[in-house]
């Protein structure tokens, strides 16, 4: 898919709480409703079909699909009906449509740990450090500088610890910019700040520990 030309309006939105910083700036926690963060891309969790209900309750996905209005739904089908659909571990950039907040969604299938073996298990977490490395991509690729992520895969259909998830996402993230050779030009196309969001509310409030956590 080529880069997306689209218009890129001033962002409006609710910041939420702030929670912390690395020491660089880069990487920062807010405690946050997803689809009113403030940032030129938000990340949203979807499945191979891209029908933006993998949640068994109502989570991001359903709020983000509301947001953006029936022009996403419509895009995805014309755009991606026809094909076999999104693989676990790979993402795609679409316009946000009808929401103020960000200028893209950055749509990204994660893996099922509720499926895990033993022997799966490596699989599962290489698929899931794929996710945040693809979004970076994608970011990269359409000239976006910041993103907001939530924690990928920890809602109640896929099942990741958030520990785990969020120590996946953060370790993903420090070996792409830090990339002995690629880093210096990639931290200079995407020179964040990278939000790793929270709910503020509802049963997963705590997911900033996991990320503060993951932090160290």
């Amino acid at each position: 898919m080529m880069k997306l030309d689209i218009p890129r309006p001033h962002l409006v939105g609710d910041t939420g709480q702030f929670i912390h910083s690395s020491p660089c700036g880069r990487y920062q926690i807010w405690r946050a409703v997803i689809p009113t963060f403030p940032a030129e891309a938000i990340v949203n969790a979807t499945n191979r079909q891209m029908i933006l209900n993998t949640s068994i309750v109502p989570g991001g996905e359903f709020q983000i699909i509301r947001a953006a209005g029936n022009g996403l739904k419509e895009y995805l089908y014309e755009t991606y009906g026809s094909g076999s659909g999104l693989p676990v571990g790979e993402a795609i950039t679409t316009p946000s449509f009808e929401m103020a907040n960000c200028w893209f969604l950055i749509h990204v299938n994660g893996p099922n740990y509720r499926m895990r073996t033993r022997r799966t298990l490596p699989l599962l977490k290489q698929q899931l450090a794929d996710c945040y490395r693809r979004c970076l991509e994608e970011a990269d690729k359409h000239g976006i500088k910041s993103i907001a992520f939530p924690c990928l895969s920890t809602g109640a259909t896929l099942g990741w610890p958030r520990a785990v998830a969020a120590r996946i996402g953060i370790d993903t993230m420090r070996r792409w910019f830090n990339h002995p050779i690629f880093g210096q030009r990639r931290r200079e196309r995407i020179p964040g700040p990278i939000f790793f969001l929270a709910d503020p509310v509802g049963p997963y409030s705590h997911q900033e520990e996991a990320w503060l956590a993951a932090f160290k």
